[in-house]
């Protein structure tokens, strides 16, 4: 009779075992993902803004940022690339907020002061004259992506304000940094006209 005691008492405390392997398994499972899932949530909306700005989708670009940015918060790229979505919606105040933020995460200064120059440009009530905006693109890195956008939207400030010269200085400018683009070739082409 205590061998069959002993067998169901060593039968209990192997089950005990797996019981407790199984709660500590469990247990170690739910702790990865609650600390997993924000940044693959992150990942996952970074990719979709991504997708979503290959498609000219500005809105949803904007909105996944916004998303990545809850697991992300210390990204200065991503604050980096919500301003520019911003400003392109003309949200401007958020896209300032968003290039602070992504200043003090010590994004690269050349990229920072160009979304700085975009969004003084964009702005209905902008301060800057065009020839402030030009000086600085003169001395901006040609290798600088967002480039070739800020010669466009400040030629595009200075042909709606029919600052014909300073129109034709900056697509000169734009040209000689973006030679294979068409579009400041044909402005250029209305400004002489």
């Amino acid at each position: 009779m205590s061998l069959i005691a002993d067998e169901v008492a060593r039968k209990l405390r192997v089950r005990r075992h797996r019981i407790v392997a199984v709660m500590v398994s469990g247990i170690v499972l739910a702790l990865g993902v609650l600390f997993a899932y924000p940044p693959l949530l992150a990942w996952y909306h970074f990719r979709a803004a991504r997708s979503a700005a290959e498609r000219g989708d500005l809105a949803a670009e904007h909105e996944h940022l916004l998303k990545c940015l809850k697991g992300w918060k210390s990204s200065p790229d991503v604050y980096l690339r919500a301003a520019r979505a911003a400003r392109r919606l003309g949200h401007f105040d958020e896209a300032t907020r968003c290039l602070r933020q992504s200043e003090r995460l010590k994004a690269n200064a050349a990229d920072v002061a160009l979304e700085r120059l975009l969004i003084e440009l964009e702005r209905p009530d902008s301060y800057m004259g065009p020839r402030v905006a030009l000086d600085l693109l003169r001395n901006t890195p040609q290798d600088r992506p967002a480039l070739p956008e800020a010669l466009e939207a400040l030629s595009k400030s200075c042909l709606k304000n029919y600052q014909l010269e300073d129109a034709r200085t900056a697509l000169t400018l734009w040209i000689e940094r973006v030679p294979d683009n068409v579009k400041p070739l044909l402005w250029r082409g209305w400004v002489l006209e």
